[in-house]
């Protein structure tokens, strides 16, 4: 594929890519051990978190495995023939957007984390421990790995700037980024209404109990009725 223009190998392996992230693991796993459809169970979500849910740590682990190995293998195809940086990127975002819209699946696919860490690495191994680092302080910082993986994706981009990847890819993994955003719109969401609700919470229970000294104590509302 060396004769190949970089729009048509971009065409070529983003296709490839986007067929290889719709074969999604966790759909055909689940159906096969349990003969039911994943996404009516628990949270609906067709990826490894959920079949977790489903069938144990081992179910985790297989799915997570098999999402991480086609996001690699999408991303290794362009690196073999030693395609442009930027189709390695358009593989990546190809094979993380199948896994989100499985067109087989009625486009109700995963969230994209684990096929983006298989993707990742293949396409920018540097930048891929710079991410490995960010996951790892994210983890350590608020003792939560779930985290972990959404914080390297939101770090994706201003460490690719940083690191002077070329511009093309960069703007593949930009795109990248905000597939997986848009995937976990829904947990984002919830996450800041907690907080909010938190915030909130906090403000009332700081304004019904003053700190100052000699405060008589927290003020409860008035009863009514």
């Amino acid at each position: 594929m060396f004769h190949l223009s970089p729009a048509v190998q971009a065409f070529a392996f983003g296709t490839s890519g986007y067929a290889v992230g719709a074969l999604s693991a966790a759909y055909y796993v689940v159906r096969a051990a349990r003969g039911t459809d994943i996404r009516a169970l628990h949270s609906g979500n067709a990826g490894a978190t959920n079949a977790g849910r489903v069938l144990g740590r081992r179910g985790f682990v297989l799915v997570f495995a098999l999402d991480c190995l086609k996001g690699a293998v999408a991303v290794w195809l362009p690196r073999l023939v030693e395609a442009p940086p930027e189709v390695c990127g358009v593989a990546a975002l190809m094979v993380v957007a199948g896994h989100v819209w499985p067109p087989q699946l009625h486009f109700r696919g995963g969230k994209g984390i684990a096929t983006a860490i298989g993707a990742v690495p293949v396409a920018t191994p540097w930048l891929a421990l710079h991410l490995l680092l960010v996951a790892a302080a994210t983890v350590l910082a608020t003792r939560r790995p779930h985290l972990a993986g959404l914080a390297a994706v939101v770090a994706l981009v201003p460490v690719a700037r940083r690191l002077g990847l070329p511009g093309g890819l960069t703007a593949t993994l930009v795109a990248l980024v905000l597939v997986i955003l848009w995937a976990h719109r829904r947990d984002l969401s919830a996450a800041l209404r907690v907080r909010r609700d938190a915030a909130t919470t906090a403000a009332t229970t700081a304004a019904n109990c003053p700190r100052s000294k000699g405060s008589p104590g927290c003020r409860r509302p008035a009863a009514t009725g």
